[in-house]
């Protein structure tokens, strides 16, 4: 496994990664809830300059993510205010509804899915506040997941640490194609999942896994 060692302090102009990442809300339109790893892979792409155009997010995806749970795929769906007709309003005018203990629900699938996961332990208390406490608006739900996820994958510290040669980069995250997961023994590995599902299995070494799909992805480019 790759360690995070600080390579340097200067980066090269024709460095694949620049100085700083910037992940954060601000600069993206529509954040899904519980985002895909495909998803964040697809955003580090187009940070990179290796792809032009934003993700288009899916209506359905909005107020809802994917986790591979004991019994199997399991999709958790946000309660929308008003209805799921409500999905088709401007993003960040979309109400969240308390119906039916969602919180509570995702967060005992999250728990049961993760537990045991070798980064659980380690993440639990910057996620758990998440589903701890009331929503009014979608976008600030997701937002703040989408926040949390960031700061441990793209922090300013694991991207000093990595090299700029894209070459190397490649190298690195060549073990990275895949990753253990716990249903893996039954199922093989699962993708489409949310990226929390990469966050609790590999922790600071999320970036190689993204890397290795943007990189390999646009290999040719």
């Amino acid at each position: 496994m790759p360690t995070l060692t600080k390579i340097s302090d200067k980066r090269p102009a024709d460095s694949v990664l620049p100085a700083a990442l910037n992940m954060q809300k601000e600069t993206i339109s529509i954040v899904p809830y519980m985002a895909s790893v495909d998803w964040y892979a697809d955003l580090l792409a187009q940070r990179l300059g290796l792809r032009q155009e934003a993700s288009v997010v899916a209506t359905a995806d909005l107020n809802r993510g994917r986790i591979m749970g004991a019994n199997g795929l399991q999709t958790l769906s946000v309660p929308i205010a008003g209805g799921g007709r409500n999905l088709r309003r401007p993003f960040a005018t979309i109400g969240v509804s308390e119906h039916g203990s969602w919180r509570r629900v995702h967060w005992g699938a999250i728990f049961s899915a993760y537990g045991r996961t070798p980064y659980y332990e380690h993440y639990e208390h910057l996620f758990r506040p998440i589903w701890s406490q009331p929503w009014e608006r979608l976008s600030d739900l997701n937002e703040a997941l989408h926040r949390v996820i960031t700061e441990i994958v793209f922090s300013a510290e694991i991207i000093d640490a990595l090299p700029s040669d894209r070459a190397e980069l490649e190298r690195l995250s060549s073990d990275y194609a895949d990753y253990w997961q716990l249903s893996r023994a039954k199922d093989g590995f699962v993708d489409g999942l949310s990226a929390i599902d990469m966050v609790f299995s590999l922790g600071p070494q999320s970036v190689f896994h993204l890397l290795h799909r943007v990189l390999h992805t646009h290999k040719s480019e």
